[in-house]
């Protein structure tokens, strides 16, 4: 849990040459907690185009868009991307929320969410 904590790195600014705090985040700690979660090691919470053969290729033919592993992207993903017997493909997707702090939104949060596209669509939202 500790890598999951955000670390202040001092920037400075490079319209007035003043240092300001940053609070960055280290992303891998991130996944790795998603891909470690008692989640992921539950088959019913997990998304595949072949649920018996989670390695197994997405279809030649798609006839029904129905979820992240039936669309065009993915099949494109999977023919590019996994070359070897064991890989599977393992989207990041992003949600930003802007959330302003403020009555007249001067002041406001860009909080940037994300999960992983092997979670099927009840355990992603």
């Amino acid at each position: 849990m500790k890598g999951l904590y955000p670390t202040v790195l001092t920037q400075p600014s490079p319209l007035n040459n003043r240092f300001y705090p940053v609070p960055v985040h280290n992303a891998q700690a991130m996944v790795e907690s998603l891909l470690y979660l008692l989640l992921a090691k539950d088959d019913k919470n997990l998304l595949f185009p072949n649920p018996d053969d989670p390695l197994a290729p997405p279809p030649a033919e798609v006839k029904n868009i129905a979820d992240i592993d039936t669309g065009h992207v993915y099949c494109n993903s999977y023919k590019n991307l996994c070359t070897c017997p064991n890989h599977v493909v393992c989207g990041i997707i992003c949600y930003i929320d802007k959330l302003a702090t403020d009555r007249h939104g001067h002041l406001s949060l860009e909080p940037v969410y994300f999960t992983l596209s092997i979670f099927n669509k009840k355990n992603r939202n």
